[in-house]
């Protein structure tokens, strides 16, 4: 098993030789038009690793659409995309840029088609909705040629926006959609399941993505981030059932996609353990967190079960990112490798260094 970094920004690239990281994992939001990820692709690879990129929008602009927007329009290619400096283009530059320019325009055609095909149809402009957020991926990968992985939006908001409840099919749609649309054009390109289930719940895997979209996928991607029962023996062996359980369904129902984990982690907090009145864990919103100076054991049970269970990589989140006043706080603001100031947590170094010899072993 391969380690990564989840959430990677320009900077973390010590942090990643730290760890032996060969993955790094960031967001793409594409609410405004396809960023410019060339200077964040550049220190991933620099620093040994493959990107794998999230591709996501906000649902109001997803609503907005179905509600009868046309979809948004991106600005057109550009030379600085290309390569670097402000010298003219040459001839070779110059065919790329209206080759790129005259491809969108006709992307971009097609799928403004599409919509006007399907006023007043509800359904069918639902369907157009996802060929933009596909056409959207499309962009994005013909501006970075050198992402491989696309993980598919699989925030828990996504299920809603096509028939305005969360029906499990509906992520299915996207993912058929987007699959269809990138292997058409780019077959190398592997495509990610949005990263589902903290504790690697089965339940999408089993009732969405086994039923309505069985082979629309290359990887199959969770989120392992434990909440911890506070037994690790218990931990250990609830979390590899489940594992064995989720192997069961993609091997029988799908075609025995391999597993991988975009986002790990275990919430911690740098305290000691707090009075004992109150336990010996720390409450962090709705999850256990350990305190730092305990939580090694549990990071290496953590990685031991999906190192055995096969998973072909697991990007473990770089950093925390306290939540602002007045919002509740989730598993992954307290679950980074970091605390937010940047500074190790104490199992830190200690954990870098097995995660490299757990590799050079294997």
């Amino acid at each position: 098993m391969d380690y990564g970094l989840c959430c990677y920004s320009i900077g973390d690239g010590d942090l990643a030789l730290r760890l032996g990281a060969r993955w790094a994992h960031a967001f793409a939001d594409i609410t405004e038009g396809i960023p410019d990820h060339s200077a964040l692709i550049d220190d991933m690879v620099t620093h040994g690793c493959a990107p794998v990129i999230d591709v996501r929008t906000e649902t109001a602009v997803l609503g907005a659409m179905i509600a009868g927007d046309e979809p948004p329009r991106y600005d057109p290619p550009t030379l600085q995309e290309l390569r670097e400096g402000d010298a003219p283009p040459t001839d070779d530059e110059q065919a790329w840029l209206d080759g790129a320019r005259a491809a969108y325009d006709q992307r971009y055609g097609e799928l403004c088609a599409e919509f006007e095909a399907s006023i007043g149809d509800t359904r069918q402009r639902c369907k157009a909705t996802i060929g933009w957020y596909a056409q959207s991926i499309m962009e994005y990968l013909y501006r970075h040629p050198r992402v491989r992985d696309i993980e598919v939006w699989g925030s828990a908001e996504v299920a809603r926006f096509i028939h305005g409840h969360g029906e499990l099919l509906d992520y299915s749609s996207i993912l058929r959609r987007v699959y269809e649309t990138v292997k058409e054009h780019h077959p190398e390109v592997r495509i990610w399941t949005g990263g589902f289930g903290h504790n690697c719940d089965c339940v999408m895997l089993e009732r969405g993505l086994a039923v309505h979209s069985p082979e629309a996928f290359d990887v199959c991607n969770l989120h392992p981030f434990l909440m911890t029962t506070g037994h690790i023996d218990i931990d250990r062996e609830s979390l590899s059932t489940r594992l064995r359980v989720a192997r069961r369904i993609l091997d029988a129902k799908c075609k025995g996609q391999p597993f991988a984990a975009s986002g790990v982690g275990i919430p911690t907090l740098p305290f000691g353990p707090p009075p004992a009145a109150y336990g010996r864990f720390w409450r962090v919103g709705v999850a256990r967190a350990l305190p730092e100076g305990e939580a090694l054991d549990w990071w290496l049970m953590l990685l031991g079960v999906l190192r055995e269970a096969g998973f072909e990589a697991a990007c473990l989140l770089a950093r925390d990112t306290y939540p602002p006043p007045g919002e509740q706080p989730r598993m992954h603001h307290f679950s980074g490798l970091l605390h937010a100031d940047g500074t190790d947590k104490a199992f830190t170094e200690e954990l870098c260094r097995e995660a490299r010899n757990a590799r050079s072993a294997t």
